[in-house]
């Protein structure tokens, strides 16, 4: 299956440190190959729905006890470290979007 694990991590770690990237996504919970990644991107959509503050904190609260399944408090704090500028986010955006339209194309084209 195709997927881009790096530009995954790179997006929510973006979003993380400045929730207000949001506002910038065109990303659905859908597009994101990891089912941890799914769930995590589906909190911070929950907590941006409520306009409320997207951060590591408001996501794990979010996440409740499913925060163990997506690898815990470090895999969040791991994510947003792990971001060395949030001016590469619309660029790591477009490549989780190409993956979401390669792995559409190959479903429809066995």
């Amino acid at each position: 299956m195709i997927h881009n694990d790096e530009a995954e991590q790179s997006v929510l770690g973006a979003i993380l440190l400045d929730g207000t990237l949001m506002v910038k996504s065109k990303l659905k919970i859908e597009f994101f190959q990891s089912h941890c990644h799914q769930k995590i991107f589906a909190a911070i959509a929950k907590i941006h729905d409520h306009s409320e503050p997207i951060t590591l904190v408001t996501v794990t609260k979010e996440l409740g006890k499913d925060i163990q399944t997506v690898g815990g408090v470090g895999y969040l704090s791991k994510l947003a470290a792990a971001v060395p500028t949030l001016e590469t986010f619309e660029q790591q955006q477009q490549l989780v979007l190409e993956a979401v339209c390669s792995r559409r194309f190959n479903n429809n084209h066995p």
